[in-house]
């Protein structure tokens, strides 16, 4: 608390100590007097304009406590102009430009992000899940299938990431008819490949593939595999209202109509 009333008595008597306001922003923001602490920083701005942290510090409070994404997003610009190793930056602008729609921002992000000589991992896993969400999913899978990734503990989430760039491939492939193309890479997302360092749960969660192979096999007419692909899906449960749910009920009517047909279940 001494710092405290120093750097207060440093700003009464000097206005223009622009590091003092910058270190009792941080303070006072730090333990919850955000408006004070936001006010600090932006005073501080004309002596730090040079400082990425202190943009940064401004984009996030813009983002998190005024939900003011524009303003949020010009400050970790500039916050990434000053400092382009700043993969925090990275990371907070691809959140931003995702929920604005800025798919174009998006794509320059993630050419600068291939490009960067050392990337943190995370950053490397964020530039795949860039690519599949933006439709480059022939190019994630290239790099899914081929380097090595170490996931955080528990963490499924990049698996989910590679599931979703081989059931764009698949659904690609079934609306140019290659059937057999598509079934081939909605068996491979019922796997759990080594070199994602994500292991199989003991708590499956696999009912869309399942549902969409099954329809992939009726198609040619191999029913009694459509069949056993459905029953898999119906076997999992998951609550209403959730993703996978209406999976699970969409296999549970097919099953039901082939029953009806007479074939064996």
């Amino acid at each position: 608390m001494e710092e405290v009333l120093a750097l207060q008595r440093v700003t009464d008597l000097n206005p223009g100590d622009y590091k003092a306001k910058y270190y009792l922003g941080n303070f006072l923001y730090a333990h919850e007097r955000f408006s004070e602490g936001m006010q600090l920083w932006e005073e501080a701005l004309p002596g730090l304009a040079s400082y990425d942290v202190l943009y940064r510090n401004l984009g996030l409070s813009a983002w998190q406590r005024t939900q003011d994404r524009p303003r949020a997003i010009r400050h970790f610009e500039r916050a990434f102009e000053l400092n382009p190793g700043n993969q925090d930056v990275i990371l907070h602008l691809d959140d931003l430009y995702k929920v604005e729609g800025l798919a174009d921002r998006r794509e320059g992000l993630l050419t600068i992000i291939r490009n960067m000589q050392e990337r943190r991992e995370d950053v490397r896993k964020r530039a795949i899940a860039m690519m599949v969400e933006l439709g480059h999913y022939e190019d994630a899978l290239s790099q899914l299938l081929t380097e090595e990734y170490v996931p955080l503990e528990m963490d499924q989430s990049f698996h989910e990431t590679y599931v979703q760039a081989l059931l764009l491939r698949a659904d690609a492939c079934m609306s140019s008819n290659r059937i057999e193309e598509a079934i081939s890479d909605y068996r491979k997302a019922l796997e759990f490949p080594r070199n994602l360092g994500v292991g199989r749960p003991t708590t499956l969660a696999q009912a869309e593939v399942y549902y969409l192979l099954g329809c992939a096999y009726e198609k040619i007419g191999r029913f009694q595999e459509a069949i056993g692909s459905w029953t898999s899906a119906a076997k999992e449960h998951h609550p209403y209202g959730t993703r996978l749910y209406k999976f699970v009920q969409a296999s549970l009517d097919k099953l039901s109509r082939y029953s009806e047909l007479g074939f064996g279940l």
